[in-house]
């Protein structure tokens, strides 16, 4: 009896913190899982320990991402923008706003951002950062590079040592 209970416990345990991220985060300021494989796991904001990822859960602004070997994840973010993370990525959803330019904080991985409109998202990392405006790129960093490829859109790609504008 009593392994039933504390079974009951830590799945209502699971409920609200999932609760706790769709309650709070509103639908404009919220990223999607819509794929999964493999492991990936995340920390919100207030909550500093990991959670294993889930299909349709809710991610807020300000929660870190790991993507662990042999995984991948793709998030819906609002307006229907998609963002895939490849294997070995880390990254931070620092701004998720349909209404505002979107800001990624990527340590390191590769990312691939696909939408229908126009959309300004920047990237930061501890190398190079991107600002595009575009439909459709690929951006990936590691500890000594980073690598941009626009195939619809333009990208200003930049550090503190200059730019290039790069299109597709």
């Amino acid at each position: 009896k009593l392994a039933i209970i504390f079974m009951i416990f830590l799945m209502s345990l699971s409920w609200a913190e999932r609760g706790f991220a769709e309650q709070n985060c509103p639908q404009a300021a919220s990223a999607t899982v819509i794929s999964l494989q493999g492991n990936v796991s995340f920390t919100q904001n207030e909550n500093h320990s990991q959670h294993t990822a889930q299909l349709n859960e809710k991610l807020c602004e300000g929660t870190k991402i790991w993507v662990k070997p042999n995984s991948r994840l793709s998030l819906a973010l609002p307006g229907n923008d998609v963002l895939r993370l490849n294997e070995n990525t880390v990254l931070t959803l620092k701004i998720i706003d349909l209404n505002k330019t979107s800001l990624l904080d990527v340590v390191k991985g590769f990312i691939h951002f696909i939408s229908r409109k126009p959309k300004e998202v920047k990237i930061e990392s501890g190398i190079a950062n991107a600002a595009p405006l575009g439909n459709e790129f690929a951006f990936s960093v590691d500890d000594s590079r980073a690598a941009l490829w626009v195939y619809e859109g333009g990208v200003k790609f930049y550090n503190q040592h200059g730019s290039v504008n790069l299109t597709s």
